[in-house]
């Protein structure tokens, strides 16, 4: 902002001045008033009074440090080094108000020139940001109990995963015990009969007949617990007479590859009995003979369908704990990329409003410009056919500024200009459509609008460079109706997915030759259409494609392909949730290496509660 040459004197012109600068501050937006030298108001906008607390309270001709004594005094400093010529501001400050109450302020304070060139008082805008620094500090106590819950969680989660190994790690310790008494059974084979019924597990004896069949010998007690048989009705029977023909044919079978490997073999098996499910880890230990072949095998069985359902139970919390701590991350991730979505989303539509001001002025003026440019050339030309002959300093001034070409290119001039201001307006335009700030909640939207504010936002990635030909948009649009949906969060989806196909076809074309160029133009074409209830919306490149390893892991938070630093590998995964959670519909890839990748992207016209 450039210092105003504008003053309050009281001539004629001076005091419409005066008045169109009180009307002026009388309806700005933003908080005015001006000072004489000494500080005495001249001037004072409503919203002034209204944000200090003056009311309507007539302060014209009152001292600012009277009516405000609380101020800081580093203001004073400010004030005087402003009537010296300085422009100084401030982004966010604290003060009092008259009330006693603490407000925030983002403030300006420049010198006012009088109509001979003298700094006669100072102006200052104020803009009252109370509102925002209490939400942005909300936010931050917000962010800070979150990360202390998440710390949280994350010990007690340490905790319990160390529990869980301490007891794993002592069930394996008694395992391997159990193993190690297992292979001493074959020297104590003698003393068997003397500890049989002593131990608290089934302990069986198994013949092998000279016709390869096998029968149990013996028992010891703990065999009818497990079974509900007793040692009577199992002794000289099959595997197959004990527990049926499929059962029986499976335990003969381990007996078989334990005699042939010639070394204790160990099974878990889940057997009914009572109708209820036993689980057994029974091992075999073969005897051998004089001649050294196996001709009998003794069996140990533990129940250890306790341990089974604690394992169970054990995986399901880890399970249910690895669950627990993605939901928390991807519950988190989610908040942050929300409140960056906002903020650029705010900052998109605050930088599109500033620009669509000055360019709707320059805009308008150029038709003007024109018309005024055209007049002077009609009179230049009048001047040139009758008055032929000028005199010589008008004819070294036409040649000086080469009048014929000036004249001839000034009219291309304006029409260039009045071209870049149509680009600008578009763009502007794309802004406000892409970030749609006032559409937060589910609106009824044009979906082709969205998908062109995202390419005019792209079109400097698409158009051509030194070093490769412009990425050409096929546009297929079909007939679609308003769609109920999240206008601001779809319009980021279309973003993230053409921005991946551009970052794809620039990767490949790196690496063709302008021959390739001409033969295949990089391309990426957009689909829509309605089917039944639902849109379409399907994006395809002909780009290197997406590997099927890679497809697997696409909507995965945080995976990506690119280089550390050029991806969070969050794009992809949000897009998906805003896609099948926010508006119930699908994402879906489609890709062969060396053919392109395809997203097919459906949503119902209408969105249910």
């Amino acid at each position: 902002m450039q210092s105003t040459e504008l003053s309050l004197d009281s001539n004629d012109e001076g005091t419409d001045q005066a008045t169109l600068l009180r009307s002026f501050a009388e309806h700005s937006p933003i908080a005015i008033a001006m000072f004489d030298r000494t500080m005495h108001y001249l001037l004072a906008s409503r919203r002034w009074c209204e944000d200090y607390g003056f009311g309507d309270r007539d302060v014209i001709g009152q001292s600012h440090y009277d009516l405000s004594p609380d101020l800081p005094p580093h203001w004073k400093g400010v004030h005087q080094r402003c009537l010296a010529g300085a422009i100084e501001r401030s982004e966010e400050e604290a003060v009092t108000d008259v009330d006693g109450n603490i407000i925030w302020l983002k403030w300006e304070v420049r010198p006012w020139y009088g109509s001979m060139g003298t700094i006669g008082s100072i102006i200052i805008f104020a803009e009252l940001i109370t509102e925002q620094k209490q939400h942005a500090l909300a936010l931050q106590e917000a962010n800070a109990q979150l990360e202390a819950k998440i710390t949280a969680r994350n010990a007690e989660l340490e905790q319990t995963i160390e529990q869980l190994q301490q007891e794993i790690s002592e069930r394996h310790a008694a395992l391997n015990e159990r193993k190690h008494v297992e292979a001493k059974l074959q020297e104590q084979e003698q003393f068997l009969r003397s500890i049989y019924d002593g131990v608290n597990c089934s302990i069986f004896v198994v013949d092998r007949l000279e016709n390869g069949e096998y029968r149990y010998a013996s028992h010891n007690h703990v065999e009818a617990k497990l079974m509900g048989r007793l040692s009577a009705e199992v002794e000289g029977k099959t595997p197959a007479e004990v527990f049926g023909a499929t059962e029986g044919a499976a335990i003969c079978q381990f007996l078989d590859h334990c005699i042939v490997t010639k070394t204790a073999l160990t099974t878990e098996e889940n057997l009914t009995f009572d109708s209820k499910d036993t689980w057994l880890m029974t091992t075999f230990n073969p005897l051998f003979n004089q001649e050294g072949n196996v001709h009998r095998l003794v069996g140990t069985s533990f129940n250890i369908t306790d341990r089974k359902q604690a394992e169970t139970q054990l995986k399901q919390q880890a399970t249910d704990l690895e669950h627990a701590v993605q939901e928390l991350c991807r519950t988190q991730t989610q908040m942050v990329q929300n409140e960056k979505m906002s903020s650029l989303g705010q900052l998109v539509a605050g930088v599109a409003h500033e620009i669509n001001n000055p360019v709707n002025f320059i805009y308008g003026n150029l038709t003007h410009a024109n018309d005024y440019t055209q007049d002077l050339l009609r009179l230049l030309s009048l001047y040139e056919e009758h008055y032929p002959n000028p005199v010589d300093a008008i004819k070294a001034a036409v040649e000086a500024i080469d009048l014929e070409f000036l004249m001839a290119d000034l009219p291309k001039l304006l029409v260039s200009m009045k071209v870049g201001a149509d680009r600008i307006q578009k763009i502007v335009a794309s802004l406000r459509s892409f970030s749609r700030l006032d559409e937060a909640e589910v609106k009824d939207v044009d979906i082709h609008e969205g998908i062109d504010s995202t390419l005019m936002i792209l079109h400097n990635r698409l158009k051509s460079k030194s070093d490769c030909p412009a990425i050409e948009i096929v546009k297929d649009y079909g007939t679609l109706p308003k769609i109920e949906c999240y206008a601001g969060q779809l319009n980021q989806v279309f973003m993230n997915i053409l921005s991946n196909a551009i970052d794809a076809l620039d990767e490949q074309n790196q690496h063709r030759s302008l021959a390739a160029f001409a033969e295949h133009p990089s391309t990426i074409t957009i689909q829509t259409k309605v089917t039944g209830k639902t849109v379409v919306i399907q994006m395809t490149d002909n780009g290197p494609g997406i590997p099927k390893a890679v497809q697997k892991r696409l909507f995965d938070p945080f995976f990506t392909t690119k280089a550390v630093g050029k991806g969070t590998g969050m794009g992809m995964s949000i897009s998906h949730q805003v896609i099948t959670e926010r508006h119930k519909g699908s994402l879906k890839c489609r890709s062969l290496p060396g053919q392109g990748a395809s997203f097919i992207i459906e949503i119902p016209i209408q969105q249910t509660c």
